[in-house]
């Protein structure tokens, strides 16, 4: 799983790389429009950083957490299915992957990831890297089923 953080500040990576002993590689043109950063620790990729998208200007800044998936196409229909609304059907990120970006029936936005060649998340529950996600929902019943319905998940 990848985290992004979304920042119209160019300090935001000088924060996260002294706070979580992060490197950046990047300023990997995306679509021709903005830059995407790896962040590393170690050398293992653990996140990316960007700018907010300029196709969606009234996006929060904030993280995301994806969600790897073998196909995007018939996951965006399995999700669509179990009543998740679709922000972005497709985002071709080659040669990385392919990114979809969902609201759950509740509102909580979600990506999937369709790891091409970036699998991301090398490291997971360690310092510096992720932990874990957490869905606040006002209806966690109904988020419960939609997240069994779209992924197999079960709560406990």
């Amino acid at each position: 799983m990848g985290g992004r953080v979304a920042t119209r500040s160019r300090g935001g990576n000088r924060v996260l790389r002294s706070s979580y002993e992060w490197s950046f590689e990047g300023g990997i043109p995306v679509d021709g429009h903005w830059s995407y950063y790896v962040a590393r620790v170690d050398g293992d990729e653990v996140g990316g950083f960007a700018p907010l998208p300029p196709m969606a200007p009234d996006t929060q800044a904030g993280w995301s957490t994806q969600v790897r998936v073998d196909s995007i196409t018939d996951s965006v229909k399995i999700a669509e299915a179990a009543g998740a609304t679709v922000i972005l059907a497709l985002f071709d990120a080659a040669p990385a992957g392919k990114l979809a970006v969902l609201a759950d029936p509740g509102g909580a936005v979600i990506g999937l990831w369709e790891a091409l060649t970036r699998e991301v998340a090398m490291r997971v529950n360690e310092a510096g890297a992720w932990a874990m996600s957490t869905l606040s929902s006002a209806d966690p019943v109904t988020s419960a089923a939609f997240y069994r319905e779209a992924f197999g998940w079960t709560t406990e």
